[in-house]
């Protein structure tokens, strides 16, 4: 167990296997006590950096530091860190307890200094009385709890969690990931995890890492992520806003396939060569004024502002329901104050 932790980074990190680009051109810093998730659709190779993190896959092209030490050869034994797999890992011959305090086996502690270990580390993840329980005889929810408890045997400085909660229930997804963060702070320890949930990245994390097709995207705090998106995936993927394509003309914004009206007297930050531009917006970015028209599939009341699944222009949108007469078809602008438009790059 080392002593202390200055961060770890990886510097222009590329993994190719068998022939095929992974991830490339990754920079990336973790600060000490930071929670960090990388968010991204599946495939994208989030687990891969994981990976690479844990100094079970080697980089292809550039180097993995802690502090200003270069550790890319260094063993993931070397590496202080604890991981939680997907699949957990758990072995299935040893009960609850034991799981806990395999990792300390190697450093060949007394038996008593291990056991007294472990349950602390069972208190603190509220299962010391499933302690002697066999693996096979707990929840999914308590082999959750098993896993980060020896995670955390060996006392690391970092914390390494692959899609910890994607086989549970919402309402225990929830409860994991606030306790997590909970022994985050309380340890002062670095956390990395890997997540498609969009949610649960926003909700425990100090920074998100979002990624696509084996790049970085943006780094960001979720807020910054949110209302300042830098680039088209970002801007649709985070809060899962709906996409147009629209051109500008005498400072009005029409939608293309329809030379419907968009909006009026438009200005763009982006410009583009062609005047098109692809446009992303948030269910609540609907105004009645306008002339986009859109086909109404299904009513959505969750509790929040009554929304509405429509099709428009052969895509699938979600809108604020402005309509109280419950028409078929429906026609809308957009606030240009809250929607975020990129040169249509295709176009260019």
């Amino acid at each position: 167990m080392s002593q202390g932790f200055d961060g770890i980074s990886l510097r222009d990190v590329a993994v190719e296997l068998d022939g095929n680009a992974i991830v490339g051109g990754i920079n990336l810093e973790f600060a000490p006590g930071s929670f960090t998730s990388l968010l991204g659709p599946s495939g994208c190779g989030k687990t891969t950096l994981l990976r690479v993190l844990a100094g079970l896959q080697q980089p292809s092209l550039g180097t993995v530091h802690r502090g200003g030490e270069n550790i890319t050869k260094s063993t993931p034994a070397q590496r202080d860190c604890g991981m939680v797999f997907q699949t957990l890992a758990l072995f299935p011959h040893l009960n609850v307890i034991d799981n806990v305090m395999f990792p300390l086996r190697r450093l060949k502690l007394p038996t008593a200094s291990m056991r007294e270990r472990a349950l602390e580390l069972l208190r603190m993840m509220h299962i010391e009385d499933m302690a002697a329980q066999p693996i096979d005889k707990i929840s999914g929810g308590q082999a959750q709890r098993v896993a980060i408890a020896r995670a955390l045997a060996q006392d690391p400085h970092l914390l390494l969690l692959d899609e910890p909660f994607s086989a549970l229930d919402a309402e225990l997804r929830d409860e994991l990931r606030t306790e997590i963060r909970v022994i985050q702070k309380k340890l002062g320890i670095s956390v990395v995890m890997v997540t498609h949930d969009q949610e649960e990245a926003f909700t425990v994390s100090d920074q998100v890492v979002v990624m696509n097709a084996g790049a970085v995207e943006q780094v960001g705090s979720p807020a910054t992520l949110i209302v300042s998106p830098q680039t088209q995936f970002v801007a649709k993927f985070v809060g899962r806003r709906n996409e147009i394509t629209c051109y500008l003309n005498d400072g009005c914004l029409y939608q293309s396939e329809t030379n419907k009206l968009v909006a009026s007297d438009v200005t763009l930050a982006s410009g583009s060569e062609s005047n098109r531009y692809k446009v992303y917006f948030s269910p609540d970015a609907v105004v009645g004024s306008g002339e986009i028209e859109a086909d109404v599939l299904f009513h959505r009341d969750a509790g929040g502002f009554p929304q509405i699944c429509a099709r428009c222009s052969g895509t699938t949108i979600w809108l604020n329901n402005l309509w109280s007469d419950s028409p078929e078809t429906i026609r809308f602008g957009l606030d240009m104050s809250r929607v975020f438009a990129f040169a249509d790059t295709q176009c260019e």
